[in-house]
């Protein structure tokens, strides 16, 4: 009796699947650019293979590119949203990438000239709080950033004082907090009083009297003239209202703010997170212990803020690079 082939699960790369994927793109509150870089993703993938079986995927995967497990997923759960049936293919990659250190920093000088391309007080501020507080933020903390998330009570009763920034549920879903220079905190109380935000009178103490602070409260410090999402998310379903309004605000500081004031001093883009890595590079250099620094960026593990030491090991093997001994 002859022995029969087991069927190899195959995910057909048909039109279904296709419209699926532009169904779950287009309501999925990604950037421009990022809905732009998986439809190109996706149309190759299409173009190259009418379907997808365990060999493939594992070819995919092993790829120099690493957006491709992205597509691979963005595959599963676009099926998953439009109720497609696709059969399940579990594949691992046998080739593990190390993840390499960020390809642009800036220098402090660079930094201060940005800020001063800035056209208006608030965008300066936002510049100031996403390098200058803990040990840099990301754009989505700053975005999300609420007058009750700052220790105004204990600040305020001494202002030459470091405050204190509590960031909730970040990249990784846990909650913990960073300094903020003084100067920052008078800015924000400044651009507080400024555009009128929710305020109560907070007693310093006999012989010194009344303070009027910010309220702890969870409206936004940063408000941005854009068409908010459908209110029905905002009361029903608040984790998706948020993640769409970040993005909405993201898109709109990318054209309206960085585009239009930064690309013709830096010659192109700049991408917000190397603000970031700027930050953490400049204070490893300065010889803050790299523990410090990764709770500072809230990272999880320290193996990810090594990638930081990898960078300064390269400048400084840059820096002596041409300079003989005699």
């Amino acid at each position: 009796m002859e022995s029969e082939e087991k069927e190899t699960p195959k995910i057909l790369l048909d039109d279904k699947l296709m419209a699926a994927i532009n169904k779950y793109l287009d309501t999925s509150g990604y950037a421009i650019w990022t809905i732009d870089k998986y439809r190109a993703g996706i149309r190759h993938l299409f173009d190259k293979f009418n379907y997808l079986d365990k060999p493939r995927c594992k070819y995919i995967l092993n790829r120099p590119n690493p957006n491709q497990k992205a597509l691979l997923n963005l595959i599963i759960k676009a099926a998953a949203d439009s109720d497609l049936e696709i059969p399940t293919i579990n594949v691992s990659k046998t080739k593990t990438k190390q993840r390499e250190p960020p390809k642009i920093t800036y220098t402090i000088d660079d930094v201060k000239n940005m800020i001063s391309c800035l056209k208006t007080d608030r965008d300066k501020l936002i510049f100031k709080c996403l390098f200058s507080i803990g040990a840099g933020l990301r754009i989505s903390e700053v975005i999300k950033m609420q007058w009750g998330n700052f220790n105004w009570k204990i600040w305020i009763k001494n202002t030459s004082e470091y405050g204190n920034f509590t960031i909730r549920k970040t990249k990784r879903t846990h909650t913990f907090s960073v300094p903020v220079p003084p100067e920052i905190m008078q800015s924000l109380y400044d651009y507080g009083v400024a555009v009128n935000c929710p305020t109560e009178m907070f007693f310093l103490g006999e012989g010194i009297g009344f303070k009027r602070i910010p309220k702890d409260s969870d409206e936004y410090v940063f408000k941005f003239e854009i068409n908010e999402p459908d209110y029905f998310y905002k009361k029903n379903e608040p984790d998706r209202w948020n993640k769409i309004y970040v993005q909405k605000v993201y898109n709109h500081i990318y054209y309206n703010i960085l585009t239009k004031n930064l690309k013709s001093y830096l010659g192109h883009n700049l991408r917000l997170h190397a603000l970031r890595h700027t930050r953490a590079t400049q204070l490893i250099n300065e010889g803050v212990d790299i523990s410090i620094v990764s709770k500072l960026l809230g990272h999880r593990s320290i193996t990810t803020t090594m990638i930081y030491l990898d960078m300064t090991s390269k400048q400084q093997a840059n820096a002596i690079k041409g300079i003989e001994i005699t």
